[in-house]
């Protein structure tokens, strides 16, 4: 969680960010919130900045972050810059920043998919071999997220469609020679679901 706040920070320095409020607003997003989701945000918070949740533990929390990037000389004031609380990233905060970056570019998909109910039953079964226990684990938080509820630990059950980018995210982690879908369809067959 501490990687991923100041994850968060840096990548908004480097993107030219430099304002606290608008450092505040990413910094508050929550955990897994895309780049363009931060920006929605961000844009959000500038036309409502009064409407901040526990704005006072959020606050601390965000000023004892900002305190530790200038404390570990990852953020530093800018000459250049003019605006009211200039910062920049340092060089060893690029530094930090680029290995950030590398780590999350091969970190798991954020389980944070779109929830639509269908009529249809679907069951997921899935036997991921034990070198691949983080992608098993991964594939659990996942389902349970989509709404499914387990029968077994390798059973699932639900009526939650299946979105196209858990699909896409089953692909880039090479799953799918592992998992069959089935749907259950209103008479009672059992029927597999195309996975291609």
């Amino acid at each position: 969680m501490k990687e991923v706040r100041q994850y968060k920070i840096l990548e908004a320095l480097s993107g030219g960010v430099s304002l606290v409020s608008d450092l505040f607003t990413i910094f508050t997003a929550p955990y897994g919130t895309s780049f363009s989701g931060m920006g929605y945000r961000l844009e959000e918070a500038r036309r409502k900045r009064h409407q901040a949740k526990n704005p006072d533990r959020e606050r601390q929390s965000f000023n004892e972050l900002l305190y530790r990037l200038r404390r570990d000389n990852l953020i530093g004031p800018s000459s250049k810059n003019r605006l009211k609380i200039p910062m920049l990233l340092t060089k060893k905060g690029k530094a930090r920043l680029n290995a950030l970056r590398k780590k999350a570019k091969h970190a798991f998909p954020m389980p944070a998919y779109a929830l639509e109910k269908d009529s249809v039953i679907k069951i997921v079964v899935f036997d991921i071999p034990e070198r691949e226990r983080k992608k098993r684990d991964w594939l659990r938080v996942a389902l349970h997220q989509l709404g499914f509820r387990m029968l077994q630990r390798s059973v699932w059950i639900g009526r939650t469609k299946i979105p196209e980018d858990f699909l896409s995210d089953l692909r880039r982690l090479k799953l799918f020679q592992y998992i069959e879908i089935i749907a259950i369809t209103k008479t009672g067959s059992l029927k597999p679901l195309a996975l291609i």
